[in-house]
């Protein structure tokens, strides 16, 4: 799915919106740290482009790296090592071209630059949620969050409906009382 900058513009608003959210990425850098993948060839040019996406096992986020400086695959494995699952795709990603003549201008009118598409890697790193979660009270924070939005939602669905006396459903027809001892 080709990735265009006002995606990676609102995932990054979201991320800055609060602190739970920087607090849970630094953790999660932490542990790639720990894990030691920067010392691996381009690992450390990759940017957040989508995530993150927090389950209740799976702490989810997807990287973008130009496709010239692809990271190294033996640092995926040592990802795979301690739990987690790594994807890595081929992407572009769609860019406005720098305007140096009007040849550049996708319509002379409105001045709008034309869009270049660039190839680039992503790589999606699903993390068990136990290495993010340690030593953070925001975690907490965000499942309490989930957890009251979820009951909202569950209260506005099951909303009690009145109920119509039960005489109305058996439209005349006698009790089964009368049935006593008869087998079936």
């Amino acid at each position: 799915m080709p990735q265009g900058l006002e995606d990676i513009k609102t995932t990054l608003a979201r991320i800055t919106r609060g602190d739970s959210m920087i607090d849970l990425l630094i953790e999660f850098e932490r542990t790639l740290d720990a894990t030691e993948i920067f010392s691996y060839r381009n690992w450390y040019c990759g940017e957040l482009i989508k995530g993150p996406d927090i389950g209740r096992y799976w702490f989810t986020t997807t990287w973008m790296f130009p496709y010239k400086l692809m990271p190294d695959p033996d640092g995926a494995l040592r990802l795979e090592k301690i739990g987690c699952n790594v994807y890595v795709d081929r992407d572009t990603l769609i860019q406005p071209r720098r305007v140096l003549t009007p040849k550049d201008w996708q319509n002379q009118k409105t001045k709008e630059a034309k869009l270049d598409e660039l190839p680039v890697w992503t790589v999606t790193i699903e993390m068990p949620v136990k290495y993010v979660t340690e030593h953070l009270d925001a975690y907490q924070d965000f499942i309490d969050d989930n957890i009251d939005a979820d009951k909202e939602a569950i209260e506005q669905e099951i909303a009690p409906e009145e109920e119509e006396p039960l005489e109305d459903e058996m439209d005349g027809e006698e009790p089964l009382d009368d049935m006593e001892g008869e087998e079936l």
